[in-house]
């Protein structure tokens, strides 16, 4: 996605930066492209950066991404969770298929999604259909696909305390939730709106 730029003075003059840049100055991260390695291996240094600054202050990812790989996701979630401070989350659209498990792994408590927005859960998604050869190795891609499903819902049960077979039901196909919906399942804890939803996006500091 094309960069934004706008130029901000100061006592030495005026600088060129772009949008995200300022806003990662704030503490926000955003992922609002596709869940893959160049998006996750920069939200990750992105995490890391802040974390060493400050390893307290809260850290918000806003989401507005169709999802995409389940590893590269894994990865990020898995530097989520071992942040000492809070990582709130904040869905701005869709967040669908892998981004809907990482809207899910922020701090209990503060995990918001706008009034709008939506949230899509599945099962695993083989790409580019299945392969070639014999039946044996269709098989196994097949069980690796299922082990996949069976993660991914493991951790939707421990993000979300709702019961595995909530969670099977959600995700046993393409379920699209409105945000009061995601809610009562909780993948999130409440909508974020107004005031709330400027601060949550860095707008009231830049």
């Amino acid at each position: 996605m094309e960069q934004v730029y706008y130029l901000e003075r100061g006592s030495s003059g005026c600088r060129q930066i772009s949008l995200k840049t300022k806003l990662f100055e704030q503490r926000v991260i955003y992922l609002d492209e596709p869940v893959d390695s160049t998006t996750v291996n920069q939200a990750v240094q992105q995490f890391t950066l802040l974390a060493a600054l400050d390893g307290k202050q809260p850290i918000t990812l806003v989401i507005n991404s169709p999802g995409g790989s389940i590893r590269d996701g894994l990865v990020l979630i898995d530097v989520m969770r071992s942040f000492s401070g809070p990582v709130r989350t904040v869905s701005l659209g869709i967040a669908a298929s892998m981004a809907a498990v990482i809207l899910a792994a922020g701090t209990r408590g503060q995990r918001f999604i706008t009034p709008h927005s939506q949230v899509m859960l599945h099962q695993p998604l083989l790409a580019g259909g299945l392969p070639g050869g014999s039946c044996s190795e269709v098989e196994s891609v097949a069980r690796s696909l299922m082990e996949r499903k069976q993660e991914l819902d493991d951790l939707l049960v421990r993000f979300t305390g709702r019961p595995k077979q909530e969670i099977r039901r959600l995700t046993a196909k393409d379920t699209y939730l409105k945000a009061d919906q995601a809610i009562r399942h909780g993948l999130v804890d409440a909508v974020a709106e107004g005031e709330l939803l400027y601060d949550l996006m860095g707008g009231a500091l830049v």
